[in-house]
């Protein structure tokens, strides 16, 4: 926060907390840091949406100098247009984030929120640097990022005719005013009124893809980002016959619409699947006939490529098999975590939102969000598995505008063991990445300052 900020409001604050407040005893100056930093953020929400509202904010410790803010800022008049905002900094002292001079914003994965992406605790091999949010944090880097609105639902809800406006668009104008938001917030935290990087895990990196497309035509003085990660996902494809399945994919998505069903709710099937495994591992599947439960779970994360059929040799995680070549056990990710994983994503998501994926990726519709890709020109570092989306996701960032582009693709195998090699969510939550993925990406964001 500023000075000119800072002071009449500690001012104001003292005085209204009376004498005691002088005294400056650790409790009162943690709840005076406290209220500056609400009235803050309350300012950047503000200055960012005027017709927006904040609230809840929540503070965690991730570690003894890394903190987890949190809040939750209403973004429309709709009863479930909330967005949750994310801040994962050290800290000076309680309440006050150090002042840092390398910014990200994170968007999530599919299906996914925030929390879920880059805070979950899966490395046990690497004390301290658990999860890829507090790694970065850690080292110097201010992280800001957002969970949507389809994650933050409640239990319970059974009709979502509200998702029908839940589009790209929709999501793009909320990721925006997630941007407006952090960067205010930097500025009156001190840091100053620079642009950040913005990294995208799996569908996050098509958000940011089409937010970036979209940025182009804000003058420049305007614009909120300077580099841009995207994190083992393609926005389009070179060969036919993958772009002809999206094409398939979306066609159906589109069905589902016009026959009234507006949430694509596979997730419940993946969490089911999750807690099987997780409680009864050896009974039998309900939802793959002929496995057990804990195989069925196996084989959703060890040969995704079965169910999303994008890439012919896709995986979430990196699997062991047996001779009949049925999956037993995990490579990087711990299997007790995967199963935790399976069962925390997102029961249903926006159908529409899924199409317009699909459709940018087809291209036999001309939707409005990849037509100036060619105007993106900020420094770009491509992050892939070898067994995730990998390579098939690099020809996306040739029909960028951008002239600095790093592609960083992390393998544990040879090329001709691509089935088995590190995996798309072995990225987040395996053993390796830290040195794999998370260390070259603070290189890059370091070099890029």
């Amino acid at each position: 926060m500023t000075s000119k900020t800072l002071v009449p409001l500690v001012v104001a604050l003292v005085v209204a907390m009376g004498p005691t407040a002088a005294a400056q005893s650790p409790q009162v100056e943690e709840a005076l840091s406290q209220r500056l930093m609400a009235h803050a953020l309350s300012v950047a929400v503000g200055i960012a949406c005027p017709d927006c509202e904040m609230g809840g904010l929540q503070r965690e410790m991730l570690t003894e100098r890394v903190a987890h803010y949190s809040f939750r800022v209403r973004v429309g008049a709709g009863q479930y247009d909330v967005i949750e905002m994310h801040h994962v900094v050290t800290e000076a002292s309680p309440w006050v984030p150090a002042r840092t001079r390398d910014a990200l914003f994170a968007l999530p994965g599919g299906a996914a929120s925030f929390d879920l992406t880059y805070l979950a605790d899966a490395i046990a091999a690497a004390p301290g640097h658990r999860n890829l949010g507090t790694f970065l944090a850690d080292n110097d880097v201010d992280v800001w990022g957002l969970s949507h609105s389809w994650a933050l639902l409640p239990p319970g809800v059974t009709d979502f005719t509200f998702m029908d406006g839940w589009g790209l668009e929709h999501q793009l104008d909320n990721i925006s005013i997630g941007l407006a938001i952090a960067r205010r917030a930097r500025s009156l935290e001190g840091n100053g009124d620079g642009r950040l990087i913005l990294a995208g895990m799996s569908d996050g990196a098509r958000d940011a893809y089409t937010y970036l497309d979209r940025e182009t035509q804000v003058p420049p003085g305007l614009r909120r980002v300077k580099g841009f990660i995207p994190i083992d996902i393609h926005l389009k494809l070179e060969r036919n016959d993958l772009r002809q399945r999206a094409c398939d994919r979306a066609s159906a998505q589109w069905q589902w619409i016009k026959s009234g069903s507006y949430g694509d709710d596979s997730g419940v099937v993946t969490r089911m699947a999750g807690f099987a495994a997780e409680h009864r591992p050896d009974a039998p599947s309900p939802v793959l006939a002929g496995l057990t439960n804990l195989q069925a779970a196996l084989l959703i994360g060890t040969a995704s490529y079965i169910f999303v059929t994008d890439n012919p040799t896709l995986h979430w995680v990196a699997g062991r098999f047996d001779s009949q070549g049925l999956p037993y056990g995990l490579q990087y990710t711990r299997t007790d975590f995967y199963l935790q994983l399976l069962q925390s994503f997102a029961p249903v998501i926006p159908r529409r939102l899924v199409m317009d994926y699909e459709d940018i990726t087809c291209e036999a519709t001309d939707v409005p969000f990849d037509d100036h890709l060619s105007e993106v020109t900020v420094p770009v570092f491509y992050v892939g598995a070898r067994g995730g989306y990998g390579d098939y996701g690099v020809y996306s960032t040739t029909l960028l505008g951008s002239r600095d582009v790093t592609v960083h693709l992390a393998s544990t195998w040879p090329a001709a063991y691509r089935m088995l090699d590190f995996g798309h969510a072995d990225i987040l939550y395996g053993d390796h990445a830290e040195s794999l993925v998370w260390q070259p990406m603070l290189e890059w964001i370091r070099a890029h300052r």
